[in-house]
This record gives structure tokens, C-alpha cells and sequence, in this order.
């Protein structure tokens, strides 16, 4: 194995000699080059509601990655805006992104479009539960009026 390593890979780059194209390989190449230029450009991938509230899953819960998360849970509303998962999910990563008063519309969201979503409930009685102890803790130390 060390007698391959040393024969092939300690080999300089510029020590290689390239052999030119021959003219027919030359001319394929080129016509090759020019249709894909002239070629439509690739479209984006549609995916369904279903689809962007997956991959919003994943970045949500598996990579942590909340702006993709943000993303796609916008998307798959943005298809099927009666998606009850979809708008809860979007509070969730919300929340995560301390965008309280967003991540409470989209709880309510959730519910309105399915009033029997228990999630959305348990979700939405947690973050205001949650900002009610922000405040008193803000209050405490005298970063927030008392009104």
C-alpha cells in the first residue's frame, strides 16, 4: 500500500502531461457547452404543504436550524392555510426565536383552524404562562413600566 502511495499520490499536478482533445472530442465538448447554455434554466422543486411542514420538522427539531424551520412552516401555510399543524409549528419555532406576540397569533391560528388541536392549546397556555413570569421577573428589576 505504501509503494502505491508514494508511486501515485506524491505526483505533482503540473508533472502530469495532458494529451489535447482531439477534434472531435473538442467539437462535442463544445456543442455540449453551448446547449446547456442555451437550456431553460432548472425550475425549483414544488413541494406541497405536507412536504415543507416535513422538512420545517426536521430543521426544527433535528438541526435547530430555525430559520429554515421559519421557512418552510411559511410555505406550507402559504399552500394550505388551513393547516392547523403548520401554524402551531410556526408558534413553536417562533417562540424558540423569542418573537412572543407572532408566536401567540400562530397558536391561535392553529386553533382557529382546528378548534379540537390540543397541541395548540397546551402550546398557547405554556407561552402565555411563560410571558407572564418574564414579566414579573422584568418587573422585579425595574425593566418594565408597572401599567
Amino acid at each position: 500500500m505504501e509503494r502505491l502511495r508514494k508511486e501515485y499520490l506524491t505526483v505533482d499536478v503540473s508533472d502530469i502531461i495532458q494529451q489535447p482533445l482531439s477534434i472531435e472530442a473538442r467539437e462535442l465538448t463544445d456543442a455540449q457547452i453551448n446547449s446547456a447554455n442555451e437550456a431553460e434554466p432548472v425550475k425549483p422543486i414544488q413541494l406541497t404543504a405536507e412536504e415543507w411542514f416535513e422538512r420545517g420538522f426536521v430543521y426544527a427539531i433535528e438541526a435547530k436550524n430555525y430559520s429554515e424551520a421559519l421557512h418552510c412552516f411559511s410555505e406550507a401555510i402559504r399552500l394550505q392555510p388551513d393547516f392547523a399543524e403548520a401554524h402551531n409549528n410556526l408558534g413553536n419555532v417562533l417562540s424558540e426565536l423569542d418573537h412572543y406576540a407572532e408566536a401567540e397569533e400562530a397558536y391561535r391560528q392553529a386553533i382557529a383552524k382546528d378548534p379540537n388541536y390540543a397541541a395548540a392549546y397546551n402550546n398557547l397556555t405554556i407561552l402565555i404562562k411563560n410571558n407572564e413570569q418574564r414579566k414579573r421577573r422584568a418587573l422585579a428589576i425595574g425593566k418594565v413600566d408597572r401599567d
